[in-house]
């Protein structure tokens, strides 16, 4: 009961970083999405309040980070929107490192701009690079650049670790993914640029594996630090999980927290020793 009444008491704090009464009650409602849209009946009733507050397709909500205003907008009706936006800009998905500048941020698996809007309000002198392969989500990409003004060069294609060409599977907004196979749907791969002092986020559900360790290989210079989201996968695959843990360490990262392979997804911080 204890534990309920702490993250209850917690939500309504982060509540306050909305910019108005209709941006901290649309906080809220996202807030409690994020937390229960698994369980069907909370989800759709919180969904369906959060789509009154829609206009025109878009549900706005004006939200304080780092102290300076952001606006974000989220399709009406999906979920994948709601949980990305909040878990990103109100949860602190991503923790970034308040002790370092940046000269470079590459956002692997932008989506629709969540890391790319909280990145800009820490480091806003840092060249930022956004790559996403979805076009309807390139789209809301480019519509959250505009809106916050942010002098993104963003790219329609997959983060790879070379220029080719990809097969793309889509099953839910957040949860696209590429692969090397011939598919209906075929994008652009995009070998990102590491320069001096780079931040590289990637959240490319599941394609780390084959792209983040030959990437950093073939690159110039490698980046002090990597947000890494791994998706260890729903069924356990000891071997590959192990070899990319012990690659990543073989190049010279420290990787925390501890890599946890039990759970399906995790968010780590990878600092170059």
């Amino acid at each position: 009961m204890f534990v309920k009444l702490q993250s209850y008491f917690k939500s309504l704090c982060l509540c306050e970083r909305g910019e108005g009464i209709h941006d901290k009650c649309l906080c809220l409602l996202l807030i409690v999405y994020a937390r229960s849209w698994h369980r069907v009946f909370v989800g759709w009733f919180t969904a369906t309040l959060i789509s009154f507050f829609s206009q025109n397709g878009q549900v706005r909500v004006a939200i304080r980070v780092n102290g300076n205003k952001v606006l974000i907008s989220l399709r009406k009706n999906n979920g994948a929107d709601y949980r990305m936006a909040i878990d990103v800009l109100l949860l602190d998905e991503y923790q970034l490192p308040s002790n370092m500048r940046f000269s470079k941020i590459i956002d692997g698996g932008a989506n629709i701009g969540s890391f790319s809007i909280l990145a800009h309000q820490f480091y806003p002198d840092a060249k930022l690079v956004c790559f996403e392969p979805e076009r309807s989500n390139f789209r809301q990409l480019k519509l959250n650049m505009t809106d916050n003004k942010i002098p993104a060069l963003l790219k329609e294609e997959a983060v790879w670790f070379e220029d080719c060409q990809l097969g793309f599977k889509l099953d839910e907004s957040h949860k696209g993914f590429v692969t090397e196979s011939v598919s209906d749907v075929m994008v652009r791969g995009g070998r990102p640029q590491i320069i001096d002092n780079t931040l590289l986020k990637m959240d490319i559900e599941g394609g780390e594996f084959a792209v983040l360790i030959p990437l950093l290989e073939k690159a110039d210079c490698r980046p002090p630090i990597i947000l890494l989201e791994v998706h260890w996968g729903k069924e356990l695959d000891t071997l590959r999980n192990e070899e990319f843990i012990n690659s990543l360490q073989n190049l010279g990262y420290t990787l925390s927290p501890e890599p946890d392979c039990s759970i399906y997804s995790q968010v780590l911080i990878l600092q170059l020793d």
